[in-house]
């Protein structure tokens, strides 16, 4: 994947490639195999981005937040830019042994306490991209985060 986008940047001469990943960074439980993010890592260390749009979940702690930051840091060296975060919640419980998620839909009001909880915490612009002022948001934060690193890199 390395050598391809390596190919992909030499022949075509994007300004920008924009790839996409499925799943966290680190497991939710080391204990359990199956929510181990192997596939996470070997996609980030194939693709090696500049800057992260890191999608978080409403029921995310603070700390596994953090570190999900620190490993997109250390293992590929980018920088996380935008907090993503769906209008709708998470709420995980047990129903006759099983894991049932629910993903009710979020007010207005409290979408946006989780984006203000998420950028006064972590220092780091968070948006939804439900809404038209959610997109520019994404769209202006990736343009001028990429417009000063050229400028401090020409």
């Amino acid at each position: 994947l390395h050598h391809k986008m390596a190919e992909l940047a030499m022949q075509k001469k994007p300004e920008i490639i924009v790839v996409g990943s499925q799943s966290g960074i680190i497991p939710y439980d080391i204990n359990t195999i199956s929510t181990y993010t192997l596939s996470s890592i070997a996609f980030l260390l194939g693709t090696r981005p500049d800057a992260y749009l890191l999608a978080v979940n409403t029921i995310d702690s603070d700390e596994y937040i953090q570190d999900s930051l620190n490993a997109l840091k250390s293992l590929g060296q980018g920088k996380t830019i935008l907090f993503l975060l769906s209008d709708k919640g998470k709420q995980i419980r047990n129903v006759h042994g099983r894991t049932v998620i629910d993903t009710p839909m979020l007010s207005k009001n409290e979408l946006q306490q989780h984006l203000e909880r998420l950028e006064t915490r972590f220092g780091i612009p968070a948006t939804e991209v439900i809404s038209e002022q959610g997109r520019k948001k994404l769209l202006d934060t990736v343009i001028n985060y990429f417009k000063q690193e050229q400028e401090i890199d020409p």
